[in-house]
């Protein structure tokens, strides 16, 4: 069952880098604190729901935070990094008022669950073991670094007033 599991979010991984919405992240450094101070979660919300594609959540991922056995219809933002082999999504779901970030690494994979406003609710940790949830306080920091990422390749937001 637990081998189940993880072939299923291993399958949802391989969805998410065929995703027409995968994009390179460029090799280099980590956002640097000042930048990641200009974003919030909540203009990565937007400009996911801006610039994503419609895509269909793992029912796996669905179904592990209690949203049923429907389609969760989500917008997803997808990047991977060439050089380190790292993946990250950030799903936001249309129809309920969560949203959730993906980081793959080699042998390893966190799901996070966030409400609207950025709070992890819920974590998710996959790896060739199983999968299970986790201690949100263990993995903030690995949170922080993926959130990072978006931070980081989040286009300017455009000037009111035509600017």
């Amino acid at each position: 069952m637990i081998f189940a599991n993880f072939r299923r979010l291993l399958f949802l991984l391989l969805l998410i880098g065929a995703s027409s919405a995968v994009a390179q992240v460029p090799a280099q450094a980590p956002a640097s604190e000042p930048k990641a101070a200009e974003h919030s979660v909540a203009d990565v919300v937007a400009w996911v729901r801006r610039d994503g594609t419609e895509a269909v959540m793992s029912h796996d991922v669905a179904r592990r935070f209690g949203w049923g056995e429907a389609d969760v219809v989500v917008i997803r933002m997808a990047f991977t990094n060439p050089e380190s082999k790292v993946s990250f999504a950030f799903d936001v779901v249309r129809d309920r008022p969560n949203n959730v970030m993906i980081a793959r690494s080699p042998g390893e994979m966190l799901v996070w669950q966030l409400s609207e406003s950025g709070e992890v609710l819920q974590t998710l940790r996959a790896t060739k073991e199983g999968v299970a949830s986790a201690d949100n306080a263990v993995y903030l920091p690995k949170w922080q670094e993926a959130i990072a990422v978006f931070f980081e390749l989040i286009p300017p937001t455009p000037a009111k007033g035509g600017q």
